[in-house]
C-alpha cells in the first residue's frame, strides 16, 4: 500500500516538463544589437519627410526577432516582433497601444484585405508581379577597419517594382551573432512579397554582423540615402514575453494599417 501510494505521488514527467514551460519569467539568451540609423529629409507623393537620427534596439533569440524604435519605453515609440513560429509578423504602436499583425505569407495578406473569392485571387496575382523582389550580392574583396573591428565590404542591390536600394555593406566576420535572423527581421517589411526567401539567402551571402552599411533608396522618383551604425552587441538574458505583444493592447486590422 505505501509503494502504491509513493508511486501515486510521482510528478507525470509529461505534466511537469509543461508546468516549466509555462511558469513566467524564465529567461533565455539574446543577441542584443544597438544600432544608429540617419536619413536624409525627402518628399515622395508630396509628404514631405524630415530628416532622421535615431537609435533602434534589436533582439534575436532563435526563430524570435524584436526591432524597437528610440525612446519606446511601453508608452510611445513602435516595435516590430518576427514570429516565425507562427509566421506571423506584428507591428506594434505603443502610443496608440494597438497591433497589427502581418503574416509572413502574401497571400494570406491579400485573401485578408481583399477576400477569398475571385477578387482576391486575382489581387493576389496582381500583387505578386508587383511585389516581386529580387537581391544580388557581390563581395568586393576589400576590407576596412571600423572602430575595433576589421570588416569585408560588399554590396548589395535590391530591385522590385516600384524602386530600388543600393547598399554598401561592412560586416565583422568574427561575430557570433545569427545572420540569418538578423537578415529576415532588417529586411522584415518585404516578407511574403514574391522572392523574399530567395532575397533574404541572397543577402546571407554577406558573411558577419553589419558594422556600418551605407544606402541609396529610390522609390517612386524620390531618391533617400541612408546610414546605419551598429553601436553595441551583446549577449543578454529575455524573458518569453519580450517577444509577444502586450495583453492590454487592441487589435488593429490589417486593412486599416
Amino acid at each position: 500500500m505505501a509503494d502504491r501510494f509513493r508511486k501515486s505521488r510521482r510528478p507525470n514527467r509529461a505534466i511537469v516538463l509543461l508546468l516549466i514551460a509555462a511558469l513566467p519569467g524564465l529567461a533565455a539568451a539574446a543577441d542584443h544589437l544597438r544600432l544608429r540609423h540617419v536619413s536624409d529629409a525627402f518628399e515622395i507623393m508630396g509628404q514631405a519627410q524630415p530628416a532622421a537620427d535615431e537609435v533602434v534596439d534589436v533582439w534575436l533569440a532563435g526563430d524570435r526577432a524584436r526591432m524597437d524604435s528610440a525612446g519606446t519605453d511601453r508608452d510611445r515609440g513602435a516595435s516590430v516582433i518576427v514570429r516565425e513560429d507562427l509566421q506571423t509578423i506584428y507591428l506594434v504602436d505603443h502610443g496608440q497601444r494597438v497591433y497589427t499583425e502581418l503574416p509572413m505569407d502574401m497571400n494570406r495578406v491579400v485573401s485578408d484585405i481583399a477576400g477569398t473569392g475571385e477578387a482576391g485571387r486575382m489581387a493576389a496575382q496582381m500583387m505578386g508581379t508587383m511585389l516581386k523582389v529580387d537581391a544580388r550580392v557581390d563581395e568586393t574583396g576589400e576590407t576596412r577597419t571600423i572602430g575595433a573591428r576589421t570588416c569585408r565590404v560588399y554590396r548589395l542591390a535590391l530591385v522590385m517594382a516600384m524602386g530600388s536600394t543600393d547598399s554598401e555593406i561592412c560586416a565583422d566576420p568574427e561575430s557570433p551573432v545569427d545572420m540569418g535572423l538578423y537578415y529576415r527581421v532588417a529586411n522584415v517589411m518585404l516578407a511574403g512579397q514574391q522572392g523574399y526567401g530567395a532575397a533574404v539567402d541572397e543577402i546571407g551571402k554577406v558573411r558577419g554582423l553589419p558594422v556600418e552599411t551605407t544606402s541609396t533608396v529610390r522609390l517612386m522618383g524620390t531618391t533617400v540615402r541612408s546610414r546605419a551604425e551598429l553601436l553595441t552587441h551583446a549577449t543578454v538574458d529575455v524573458t518569453p514575453g519580450h517577444f509577444e505583444v502586450p495583453a492590454e493592447y487592441a487589435r488593429r486590422a490589417l486593412a486599416n494599417y
